[in-house]
């Protein structure tokens, strides 16, 4: 990361939406994809964000100039790989969460750092033992779950939202008992957009049941809070924070990670080994068997530098303020009905799902296609939220900072012709 030049800051006043329009302009020309494609208008952030030059230059110069093969070779190359990967761990740590570098552990992304976590705390759950979720849950943070309790004969306890789709500690405590072990929970719904202060809820449950561990899912929260939440054990994903895909963390309690057992095996976890057994590495590298994806570290590194160049209140700002733009947009369309609280309070960002009336969200997203609108359609690997609101389906608009107003309103537009379109009115 030496050779890389840090980006270069810029700061626009929100509260006028010409000024707002300028600085998604000029931020799309950091990303090589909107140069590529610039009639595309990009709404799906929320399953992967597009990568700047800043990160795909990063990732170039390590392979071009560092590439080996990190904490294996005495060589100069090995040596300043190593390096870039610890840059990388330290940054996570410093910018993204509450711990030291030795508690982030990397993985291939969310939903391998999730499985890793339920594998770890096998052990500790045994039959008739419960493991809490909330019905906002991706399939990463819910399946891992649902397998481990099988496993086990441990039983899953169902957390519902409340009628504006936020889950507080109102919701949590009365399904927690001493039978509780783990309360796996989203930091952020990737469906509905409600941020959940898990800080709060860890506080009040870890009062009366201090041994629940908590685990965190900030894949979604990360993308527009400058922290992630606190939890016993916390994950997220590289991709959908302006860094490249194959790369992600699990983070935890010191105290916690060292007296988990590793549960992958191989080369580069050990500390040695005898013809009957073998000592595992400290932290972090006990959790990180084979050779780590190094260059995805250094690509994550340099999108949370990318990120950084903007204070955290300005990149909040602005995405509330578009937040608030979009919904005010497309509640004047005929027949459109937001996903959870219509109300869209102030812990709503960045994500607005909804159905049309008498059109299928399929349909939607692809009358959207043909103007080059992305947009997610489906259940959004959340097919148990979708159950309880009793619909099958819906169509998600996710925001990130290269967005605008301009493109909300060609959104809208096209959008407010859809149910004519498609022959219902």
């Amino acid at each position: 990361m030496s050779t890389i030049k840090n980006p270069t800051v810029m700061s626009f006043p929100l509260s006028a939406k010409g000024f707002a329009e300028e600085m998604a302009m000029q931020i799309k020309q950091d990303f090589p994809f909107f140069r590529e494609h610039p009639d595309v208008i990009y709404l799906d952030n929320a399953a992967t964000t597009q990568k700047p030059e800043f990160v795909l230059q990063a990732m170039n110069d390590f392979l071009v100039k560092h590439n080996a093969n990190p904490s294996r070779g005495l060589y100069d190359l090995s040596i300043q790989a190593t390096q870039d990967l610890e840059s990388a761990r330290q940054m996570v740590a410093q910018k993204l969460l509450r711990y030291e570098p030795e508690q982030v552990i990397f993985t291939s992304g969310a939903t391998m750092s999730l499985n890793l976590a339920a594998l770890l705390l096998e052990p500790m759950i045994g039959k008739g033992d419960e493991i809490a979720v909330s019905v906002l849950e991706h399939h990463s943070n819910l399946l891992p779950w649902q397998n481990l309790a099988k496993r086990k004969g441990a039983k899953l306890v169902w957390i519902y939202p409340d009628e504006n789709g936020e889950i507080s500690v109102e919701q949590v405590l009365p399904v927690i008992s001493k039978k509780t072990k783990v309360l796996a929970l989203t930091a952020m719904s990737n469906v509905l957009g409600q941020l959940i202060d898990i800080e709060s809820i860890s506080l009040a449950i870890k009062k009366e049941h201090p041994e629940i561990l908590v685990v965190t899912d900030a894949s979604q929260s990360l993308a527009y809070l400058p922290i992630a939440a606190v939890g016993d054990l916390i994950c997220f994903s590289g991709h959908k924070l302006f860094g490249p895909t194959g790369i992600g963390v699990l983070a935890g309690r010191r105290d916690l990670l060292e007296k988990l057992d590793p549960v992958f095996v191989g080369g580069g976890m050990i500390e040695q080994v005898t013809p009957k057994s073998y000592t595992a590495a400290p932290l972090p590298h006990k959790f990180e068997a084979g050779t780590v994806n190094v260059v995805g570290a250094v690509g994550l590194e340099a999108a949370i530098r990318y990120k950084s160049q903007w204070s955290s209140l300005v990149l909040y700002n602005y995405i509330q303020s578009l937040t608030g733009y979009t919904i005010q947009q497309l509640r004047t369309i005929k027949g459109l009905h937001f996903l959870g609280d219509e109300r869209k309070s102030p812990l709503h960002t960045g994500i607005l799902s909804f159905v049309l009336d008498g059109v299928h969200p399929h349909d939607v997203a692809a009358v959207l296609a043909q103007e080059k609108i992305c947009v997610r359609a489906g259940h959004h690997c959340a097919a148990v939220l979708h159950q309880h609101l009793g619909i099958s389906a819906s169509v998600r608009v996710s925001l990130a900072i290269y967005n605008s107003a301009r493109e909300i309103d060609r959104l809208a537009e096209v959008l407010s012709g859809v149910r004519k379109k498609l022959g219902h009115e």
